[in-house]
Formats: structure tokens, C-alpha cells, sequence
């Protein structure tokens, strides 16, 4: 009688017909071969051993199982080819079957008759073509697009986890949020992102190991944690040297109503991180300091550098209008730019935008010369232009003020008109031709001022003048102009608040005397707030009765109405040309070296639905 095969012999017998019937190059694991011909992992061993001792076979410890005559080649050959395999077998499954989800991972493997790796890698790239989505822990499910891409067309997929990184960076670059700022927590990014928990906890970790935020407290903050202050010992403070023309003093520079956002925001990023500050003065090539006014050549700023050493951080300089003037002019402070990136400190450049060709300068226009000069590799590693865009200030403009129903908007110029509103009143009108909008634009010329006004009139005679006028405002102004004094008080001894309002009458009543206008567009913020005090006077509600928009980006505090204004984004760029000179915080710079901020709408105080109820 002959003895029955042993559990060993069987299953070594059972693994050398599958591989003759079905050869790879790479067996499963052992756990694996197990399983699938349901033996002990003991008998599975002494069942390869067999196949290794009889030449079928190649197991190394730490490398795997392969079949002879494979061996020799590559690893990484051998589980390309089992991944193309796995994968080819994949794609007919995909498109044979109805089914949302393809089978785990262990399943594939056992079917397959592959590796895990394999699989895995197998699975990988379906994910990047598209043709299926994996989550973690979960079964891949298959993408079903009625209208599918060629193959070829198709990129990468991205995750939602990759999502949600690329947002929060680009939120850090553009100054949505600022250093030493807490970031949202994670409840807020569940439920504004629509993702999961552990997907936000993945995304703040690569921040943190990329260097963009750090962990303060129970918060993560942009940046890192600026040191308290005081406690930087003042021979190792930092120091940012800041140049400006010598039209101003340092004070009356930072108090300029068009630069304090910029510079109020670079002061305090500065003393937030314990930068030092040096102002200086420069006119055409020569810098004096702000505090005694001695004039510092270019060898004399050199010392200084080098005094400063590796404390030095970058320069800033400001109010850069070189494009507004001459060739030689604007040859002068490009000269200023590569002369300081040969320090090989960052330099920013504050400036705004000067698009239009001045015909008056001879030779290549300031913006060709910017081109050329930024072809030199100091200039182009250390330079960066911070300016503001003005291309979409009146499209936004118009946008609110057409989304709340209005057609007829006035532009009015009381006083000394400089070219600046008329270049504004040109680009308003430009803006709604070119968009072809329904809308209208209306200035001094069109509503020419009412009456005149001379400090030698009295009151009585303004009253006298405000009896012929036809409009609902005029009573309420008759009323404001007699309790000033009596009827024979000049208007020259009036206070100056009284004297601007009947200044401002004859100009804005030609306004208002046109029925359908709905809108004042105040050429900047203070003339806004000249325009909201006569309303107030004249029994004009805003915005029920009237809307109002101003251009600029600078409100004061200590102004108790809330002007709705296109703000400039000056305090964006503040923060950002420190943060550039610093080198802590990622900042978006464009192939132009250009930090460019979008103009925004401050808010909507005095902004309402056209439809005015003065008759």
C-alpha cells in the first residue's frame, strides 16, 4: 500500500502547476501563499523550501520568492512589469464591470496573483489617469464620467488634501492671512471645506514642516513666533534701511494720506519682529539723514552697510515716481536700484503703476529700462517692485454702483480741478463705453455750479439765491445758511466749516438737481467727506436718498461716518515688501519681480438701491 502524499508534498504540487499553468516572476509572500491554498504558513515554508531544493524556485531572505530564471533580473523591472500586468487586468475590469468599487486590496492580490506592491502601484496609476479615486482605508471606486478626456489629456488628480495645502498657501503668500495671525480652526475648515478632520491635521503639519505657520499655544499662527519685545539685545536687532526723497521730512512722509496704510503696516510688521528701522533722505543719488540733514555719499552708505554687516536685512525705498518724469530722471533711480542690490540685500521698490507712454521722454520708455535692467542677475535675485493695480479700481466701481441699480452718477469737482480727477472722469467714462454699459457719467461740465459764491456776499444774499432754486434740498439749506448770523454777516467771517458749506452748495445742488442722478462718485475720500457733511445739512439721506463712492484708501479713525471706498490695497503691500526684505514669510512675485495687490470695496455704508424720493 503506498503512502499518501504529505501536506508539504500536495501544496508544493499544487503552487508548481499554478506556476506552470500561470509563470511570474515574483511569488506573494508566504502569509500570502498561505491563505490562498488554506495551509499553515509552517507547511507553506518546508512546501518552497521543496520547490528552491528541486531548482524551481529562488527565496531569499529579505527579498522575496522568485521563479528561476528570473533572479537576475532587477527588482524594479520585475514589479514594473507585474504592475503593468495587475494594471492592463484593471482597465478591462473597469470597463467590463457596472460596479461603483473594485475589490480590496487582499482580493486583488490573491486573484491577481501579485504582490501588494504591485497593486498598490497598479492602483496608483489609474488614480492619475482618472479612472478611479482613492481615499485612505477605503476600497478604490471607479470614476464614471459621462463626457470622459482622451487619456492623454488627463493630469493628475488632486486630492483634497492637496486642495485645501494649495489654498492655505496661497492665502499665506497673498496676505489673506499675516504673520503672527491665529489660522482658522479646525471645526471651521470641516465645515467651510467640506473635508475631514484628519484631512486638516495632514494640511497644517506640511505647513509646519514647510516653515509657513508654527504652533502657539493651542492655535497655529503664519510665520514664525515673533520674539517679545525687549527682548532682543539692540546690537543683534535686525535693520532695515528705508530711503525716501528729500521732499518731505520723515514725519510729514509717514503722515501722507496716500503712503500711511503702506507705511503704518510696514512700521508695525517691523516692531512686531524687532526690526530696526533707519530713515534716510536721498535727491538724485545723495542721501542725507532725516535727523541734521548732512548729505552721505554712495561711499559713505557703503561704511554704513558694512558697519551693519549681517544685521543689515534689505533696503526700502518709497515714492518712487520715476516714471512720471524724465528719461534722465528715471535713468537716476534705476541706476539708485542696481547700485543697492550690489549689496546683495533685498531691495523693494514702493511705487505705483505707470502704464501710459509719456511722449515727452525721449530714448526707450521707463518700463523698457526697467526690462533691461532687471536682466542682471543681482537685480534679478534681489529686487522686487511692490505697487498697486490700477487697472481694475473703476471696473469695481462701476460694478457696485450698477448692481444696486444705478445709471446716472455724478463726478463733482469743487475748487482747484487737478489732472488727476480728469484722468479719473476719462477712465470712468472709457470703463463704460468699452464694457457698453448702461450707464452715465455726469461732470462740472455737464451740471456747471448754480451760482457764484465771493467772501463778500452776506448771508442774505445766499439765502436770496437758494429761494430760486427748484429743489427739495433748498429749504433745508435756507434754514442751515440763516442760523449761521444775521442776514448782513459776509461770508468771509463765517467759520471755515460754515464757509464749506456754502461753497460746496452751488456745486453739488447742480447735481442734485438733475432727477435721475442716484450716485456722487467722490474723486478721493476727503472730498467724500466734504460731500456726506453737505448731505447731512441739505436733509439728503445716505444712502436712502443718495449713494456715495469715493477713490482712495485711507479713512481716518477719528471720522464718524463709514465711507464706502475703493481702498488701494496699500496696507497688502506693506506687509508684503517687509515679509519679501525679511524672507520669513512666502510673498507671490510675478516674472516681473512685481508684488501687485487688487483693489478692494471697504465697505458698503454709503451705498444704496437707486431710487430717490426728493420730489
Amino acid at each position: 500500500m503506498m503512502n499518501s502524499p504529505s501536506k508539504v508534498d500536495t501544496a508544493a504540487l499544487r503552487v508548481e502547476q499554478d506556476l506552470a499553468a500561470h509563470p511570474v516572476a515574483r511569488l506573494p509572500t508566504l502569509e500570502t501563499l498561505a491563505r490562498t491554498y488554506g495551509v499553515s504558513l509552517v507547511t507553506m515554508h518546508k512546501a518552497i523550501k521543496s520547490l528552491c531544493a528541486k531548482g524551481l524556485l529562488d527565496a531569499r531572505q529579505g527579498r522575496g520568492i522568485f521563479m528561476v530564471g528570473s533572479v537576475d533580473e532587477k527588482p524594479d523591472d520585475t514589479l514594473n512589469r507585474e504592475t503593468d500586468r495587475v494594471e492592463g487586468h484593471l482597465r478591462a475590469l473597469i470597463a467590463g464591470s457596472s460596479a461603483q468599487r473594485l475589490p480590496s486590496i487582499t482580493e486583488l492580490v490573491k486573484h491577481y496573483r501579485a504582490s501588494t506592491a504591485s497593486v498598490r502601484l497598479a492602483l496608483c496609476r489609474l488614480r492619475d489617469k482618472g479612472l478611479v479615486s482613492i481615499a485612505q482605508g477605503r476600497r478604490a471606486v471607479i470614476v464614471r464620467d459621462e463626457s470622459p478626456a482622451r487619456e492623454d489629456a488627463l493630469g493628475p488628480s488632486m486630492t483634497s488634501e492637496d486642495a485645501l495645502y494649495q489654498r492655505m498657501r496661497a492665502a499665506i503668500e497673498t496676505g489673506t492671512y499675516r504673520s503672527a495671525q491665529p489660522l482658522p480652526k479646525y471645526s471651521y475648515l470641516v465645515a467651510a471645506e467640506k473635508v475631514a478632520v484628519r484631512t486638516v491635521v495632514r494640511v497644517y503639519r506640511r505647513l509646519v514642516r514647510d516653515g509657513l505657520i508654527c504652533k502657539k499655544g493651542r492655535s497655529y499662527i503664519v510665520g514664525q513666533s515673533p520674539p517679545a519685545a525687549g527682548t532682543i539685545p539692540h546690537h543683534l536687532r535686525k535693520v532695515i534701511i528705508v530711503l525716501q526723497p528729500t521732499e518731505a521730512t520723515w514725519d510729514d512722509f509717514t503722515n501722507a494720506s496716500w503712503i500711511s496704510p503702506f507705511l503704518q503696516t510696514f512700521i508695525r510688521e517691523m516692531s512686531m519682529f524687532g526690526v530696526e528701522l533707519r530713515a534716510m533722505l536721498f535727491d538724485r543719488g545723495e542721501f542725507s539723514p532725516c535727523y541734521d540733514g548732512t548729505a552721505l555719499t554712495r561711499e559713505e552708505i557703503t561704511r554704513v552697510v558694512k558697519q551693519l554687516d549681517h544685521r543689515l536685512v534689505g533696503f526700502l525705498v518709497v515714492n518712487m515716481l520715476w516714471a512720471d518724469h524724465h528719461a534722465g530722471h528715471a535713468r537716476e533711480y534705476l541706476s539708485l536700484m542696481r547700485w543697492l542690490c550690489e549689496f546683495k540685500k533685498r531691495v523693494a521698490f514702493f511705487e505705483p503703476i505707470y502704464d501710459t507712454a509719456h511722449a515727452d521722454i525721449p530714448g526707450p520708455q521707463p518700463h523698457e529700462m526697467l526690462e533691461e535692467q532687471l536682466r542682471h542677475p543681482l537685480v534679478r535675485r534681489n529686487f522686487v517692485r511692490c505697487c498697486y493695480d490700477p487697472e481694475n479700481q473703476i471696473p469695481l466701481a462701476l460694478s457696485i454702483l450698477r448692481k444696486h441699480g444705478h445709471r446716472l452718477l455724478g463726478f463733482p469737482t469743487p475748487g482747484p480741478k487737478a489732472q488727476w480727477m480728469d484722468d479719473r472722469i476719462v477712465a470712468l467714462r472709457s470703463a463704460i463705453a468699452q464694457g457698453k454699459l448702461p450707464m452715465h457719467i455726469c461732470d462740472s461740465t455737464d451740471c456747471p455750479a448754480l451760482f457764484d459764491i465771493h467772501p463778500e456776499m452776506s448771508i442774505g444774499d445766499v439765502k436770496g439765491l437758494l429761494l430760486t432754486i427748484d429743489a427739495p434740498f433748498a429749504p433745508a439749506l435756507i434754514d442751515a445758511v440763516g442760523a449761521m448770523g444775521t442776514s448782513s454777516t459776509r461770508v468771509g467771517d463765517l467759520s471755515p466749516a460754515q464757509q464749506e458749506l456754502i461753497h460746496l452748495t452751488p456745486h453739488l445742488g447742480a447735481f442734485l438737481a438733475k432727477p435721475d442722478l442716484t450716485a456722487i462718485v467722490a474723486p478721493n475720500d476727503e472730498h467724500a467727506r466734504r460731500f456726506y457733511r453737505w448731505c447731512a445739512a441739505a436733509s439728503t439721506k445716505i444712502p436712502d436718498n443718495l449713494s456715495l463712492l469715493a477713490f482712495d484708501n485711507w479713512i481716518e479713525g477719528s471720522f464718524p461716518y463709514a465711507i464706502s471706498s475703493i481702498n488701494f490695497g496699500f496696507d497688502n503691500l506693506g506687509y508684503a515688501a517687509f515679509h519679501i526684505l525679511l524672507g520669513d514669510v512666502p510673498v507671490k512675485v510675478n516674472n516681473s519681480r512685481m508684488v501687485q495687490t487688487k483693489s478692494r470695496i471697504n465697505h458698503y455704508a454709503t451705498i444704496g438701491e437707486a431710487g430717490r424720493n426728493f420730489r
